[in-house]
């Protein structure tokens, strides 16, 4: 699941070890992306793009990478105004 969130351009201090957790699981979300991109040989900008608006294979790849590295993550969030991922854990 994706889902497109808006931007929060001041973080209020109970949300700061959100964030911190936000900015380490973009970083597991763009590495898988970044391999996604790279197996399908589509550019790294335009494999983002495509992953934001659902596309299926790329959310597979993406699933399946991201399960391989730590399989607690059920779901992701893109805030299109930080452009960040953050992936959850239900």
């Amino acid at each position: 699941m994706i889902i497109l969130m808006n931007c929060m351009h001041e973080i209020p201090d109970y949300l700061k070890n959100i964030h911190k957790h936000q900015e380490a699981s973009d970083s597991i979300a763009r590495e898988a992306l970044k391999q996604v991109s790279k197996d399908i040989k589509v550019p790294y900008a335009k494999t983002v793009k495509l992953f934001t608006n659902g596309d299926y294979e790329i959310t597979l790849k993406f699933w399946k990478l991201v399960n391989a590295i730590d399989d607690k993550y059920t779901g992701v969030e893109y805030c299109s105004c930080c452009r960040k991922f953050d992936l959850s854990i239900e």
